[in-house]
């Protein structure tokens, strides 16, 4: 019981220290925005390439440089994930970085008709992934 509370405590504390920053963003200019989306896309793709097993295999299978991929239009180059692939082998789709041991894990009932009772997914910190990154863009 007590876990159980421990767990949804840091799960708020995650959030909420992810909220600092976020007001502003509506208010930035368009290619400000366009900045901070590629600059994260590339974070992460990097990020997938390097610990996500799925994403290290489909990237040298598919011969697809991940720092190749640069921008919002870019992403129209990977292959298309369907949640057939992700219910099959979800461990393969959760980082194996130091940073992801600290991830929050959420057990998700299937809707019918799905066949499957449970999905495990994983949710790291953007924090983590995205050190000292701020609404005004700079790191």
């Amino acid at each position: 019981m007590m876990a159980k509370i421990i767990r949804k405590l840091y799960g708020s504390v995650v959030i909420a220290a992810n909220l600092r920053g976020q007001q502003s963003i509506p208010f930035l200019p368009r290619e400000r925005l366009e900045t901070m989306r590629d600059r994260r896309i590339r974070n992460i793709v990097a990020y997938a390439a390097r610990t996500v097993p799925y994403y290290r295999e489909m990237f040298a299978r598919e011969g697809i440089d991940p720092r190749r991929i640069r921008s919002a239009a870019d992403l129209d180059r990977l292959p298309v994930l369907n949640k057939e692939m992700v219910r099959e082998h979800p461990r393969r789709f959760i980082a194996d970085a130091p940073a992801a041991r600290n991830s929050l894990s959420f057990f998700l009932p299937a809707v019918p008709p799905e066949p499957r009772s449970r999905f495990i997914t994983t949710v790291t910190p953007c924090s983590l992934i995205f050190p000292s990154e701020s609404a005004s863009g700079t790191r």
